[in-house]
């Protein structure tokens, strides 16, 4: 066992008999693809799903907020009915993030990166919203209007002291909201960027990435260890390590993703189950 160990790698160009592998493992074949893709589809459902249901929840919290501003606001003795439409901004943008949690949900359930995608757009168009409408739509219609329309509290206190009418708690509750939600939609966004990013930097690189098959030994009855696989060896590892101990190559290979940190592992194809591999640890 010793000896056969010592054996030096078996290259394919070594091989003549194993040469039509070549075609049998392709640098990226669909079952390969897939199994590298599975690690980046678990932190992509994962992540999305989680920021979705944030976003929903922050949604229909911010609506929930935003009505309550308004229904409170009518026993404020508001001056201008103009304000009211101010009032109503938590509501609106509370529905267009809950909106987006709902698209991402669903492209979190489909694993779709289109809809993965989708919910980036959806979430950057929300934050600039909230962006334009805190930092500079409200404050321009302050300084140019009658004194009652929401916005900042410096804009306010400068143009406007003392003759609004309007709680200042309704106004500092409000922009508390939108500052929070803009904090969501911004984090929301810089992790879902990455991930669309980073799945699909994975699927372009993935086609002109060399495979090495270093397996885990993990199971004694159906991995082959180690011992065997060395990162010269790049095609059809599983065909070599069947061929040393005369049988013929498996076709089609059986490969798939090991849970362990060290690559992939080669799984005994049901065609050589009387091979033991518990002698190879």
């Amino acid at each position: 066992m010793a000896a056969e160990h010592a054996q030096p790698p078996i290259l394919l160009s070594q091989s003549p008999e194993l040469e039509p592998s070549r075609t049998t493992i392709p640098q990226c074949s669909a079952s390969i693809e897939r199994s590298s893709m599975r690690r980046y589809s678990k932190l992509q459902v994962r992540s999305v799903w989680g920021l979705s249901v944030t976003q929903l929840i922050s949604g229909l919290l911010a609506m929930v907020s935003g009505i309550t501003i308004i229904l409170t606001s009518q026993h404020s003795h508001t001056t201008y009915t103009t304000a009211n439409s101010y009032l109503a901004t938590p509501v609106w943008v509370g529905l267009a993030i809950a909106v987006t949690g709902v698209v991402g949900m669903c492209a979190a359930k489909k694993s779709s990166l289109y809809l993965i995608f989708a919910s980036m757009v959806c979430n950057m168009i929300a934050v600039n919203c909230v962006i334009v409408l805190l930092f500079v739509t409200a404050p321009s219609v302050i300084k140019n209007s009658p004194p009652c329309y929401l916005g900042s509290v410096y804009y306010r206190a400068r143009y406007h002291p003392a003759d609004c009418s309007i709680d200042e708690h309704l106004l500092l509750g409000m922009e508390a909201i939108l500052l929070v939600i803009c904090f969501i939609q911004f984090i929301s966004t810089v992790i879902c960027s990455a991930i669309g990013f980073a799945v699909v930097c994975c699927k372009f690189t993935q086609q002109n990435r060399p495979m090495v098959y270093y397996p885990t030994a993990s199971d004694t009855s159906n991995v082959i260890y180690q011992s065997h696989f060395t990162p010269q060896n790049q095609q059809n590892l599983a065909g070599i390590y069947f061929q040393e101990r005369g049988y013929p190559a498996p076709t089609p290979p059986y490969l798939y993703e090991s849970a362990g940190q060290n690559g992939i592992s080669v799984e005994k194809p049901p065609q050589y189950d009387s091979l033991d591999f518990s002698q190879d640890r």
